[in-house]
């Protein structure tokens, strides 16, 4: 009972802490709609209309009252043919413990349900970061091709009418022909990831392909060190072990109660003999335990050791997760201040570069190798900055500070 109890009290507190955030945004409303036009969250809700209604048949019971009633003639030798009918009412009992345990049952039931539920939101909205993630890098390495097919033209056409003015090269021309011919094919290969990258998005979440819209949900909600108990409480994952262990446990106390077989109490009325001989019967039945009750006992039992090995493996692998998205964020963080070093880096090399060229004391191979290398930087910028965001709003997700379940439909 106190397990049950603290899930319980465990899933209102991570209720009342997500209602606290303030109201969803535009672009936050906008995705909550797309989350839950999903087919996983439409199986998800009538899995937890499903679990309402098992709750309530486990609160029932099965405890009907059965009526049977009987019309016949009877013919006795030498005493003539007469009339008789007979009519009763039967119904089974629940012993006041079991009575008690399984409304027990019935409000894990509804927990789980609910945690279910939170779960499946969860996974969802998990699967629409990794998505709009890939989809924003792809689109901003779109930019960045894009950008570097026009200098590399820019530079292609200057040093063609250099060439022109007979200051030029025809072999740098052709090199920098050479370097646009490259970098419209690697525009054309990002133009596709790109759109690639769009139409995983919009097929699995409509509407949400918007680079506006991970910055409106506001993940500064989720800044600062956030605990291991903190993360393991606030995981519908693991709250979903805990309240399947909590009825494993329940199911194998009501099938060792069930051993203790409930009374059946029935009430007969009959006629006999034309209505000249009537009667008025109480009946008490009681089935005799035996073997099957005794498996079912122990069929329990080894569930309950299945539920309990499985919410240790899920603990260990939340505190794995624990552990990975936290070195993941300081992680990405130095990749982000490493990547912004190498361009600015990498912006002064080629401005020297430039400079010595006007000179006429650096080469042309020496200002391409300048220009790739700042290209380089800035797309390992740009996939540094994907990755952080993307951790970001993993962290933020899992841990109920963006986009929590309590609001989903």
């Amino acid at each position: 009972m106190s397990k049950v109890l603290s899930a319980l009290a465990c899933a209102g507190l991570l209720v009342s802490t997500a209602g606290a955030q303030t109201p969803a945004s535009g672009a936050e409303a906008q995705l909550r709609a797309a989350l839950t036009a999903t087919p996983a969250m439409a199986a998800a809700r009538a899995d937890r209309d499903a679990a309402v209604a098992r709750a309530e048949q486990i609160g029932l019971g099965e405890y009907e009252t059965s009526m049977d009633a009987g019309l016949a003639r009877r013919q006795v030798d030498g005493a003539g043919e007469s009339a008789e009918w007979q009519l009763g009412v039967s119904r089974r009992f629940r012993w006041p413990d079991k009575r008690r345990l399984d409304a027990e049952l019935a409000r894990t039931e509804l927990a789980l349900a609910d945690a279910a539920h939170a779960r499946a939101w969860q996974a969802e909205a998990l699967d629409w970061a990794m998505l709009w993630t890939a989809w924003d890098r792809a689109r901003a390495m779109q930019q960045v091709m894009a950008s570097r097919v026009e200098d590399a033209r820019a530079r292609r056409d200057a040093e063609r009418q250099r060439l022109d003015q007979a200051r030029g090269r025809a072999v740098d021309v052709d090199r920098f022909d050479r370097d646009l011919a490259l970098s419209e094919a690697m525009l054309e290969s990002a133009r596709q990831e790109a759109e690639l990258a769009r139409l995983s998005l919009e097929s699995r979440f409509p509407g949400t392909a918007d680079p506006e819209l991970a910055a409106d949900l506001g993940p500064e909600a989720c800044d600062g060190t956030v605990s291991l108990e903190t993360m393991l409480g606030a995981s519908p994952t693991l709250q979903v072990a805990r309240l399947e262990l909590d009825r494993a446990e329940l199911q194998r106390r009501r099938a060792e109660y069930d051993r203790r077989t409930d009374p059946q109490l029935g009430l007969q009325v009959f006629s006999e003999r034309d209505g000249r001989e009537t009667g008025v019967g109480l009946s008490v039945s009681m089935p005799i335990s035996g073997g099957l009750r005794r498996a079912r006992v122990d069929e329990a039992a080894g569930r309950q050791g299945s539920r309990a090995a499985t919410l240790a493996a899920a603990e260990a692998e939340a505190r794995r997760t624990y552990l990975e998205q936290e070195a993941r964020l300081v992680r990405t963080g130095v990749r982000v201040e490493q990547a912004a070093a190498a361009v600015a880096a990498s912006r002064q090399v080629l401005d020297r570069l430039e400079r010595g060229r006007a000179l006429q004391a650096v080469t042309i191979l020496d200002s391409l190798e300048a220009r790739r290398a700042l290209w380089e930087a800035r797309e390992a910028q740009i996939a540094a900055g994907a990755e952080r965001r993307e951790a970001e709003l993993v962290r933020g997700i899992r841990l109920g500070c963006l986009l929590p379940a309590d609001e989903a439909g």
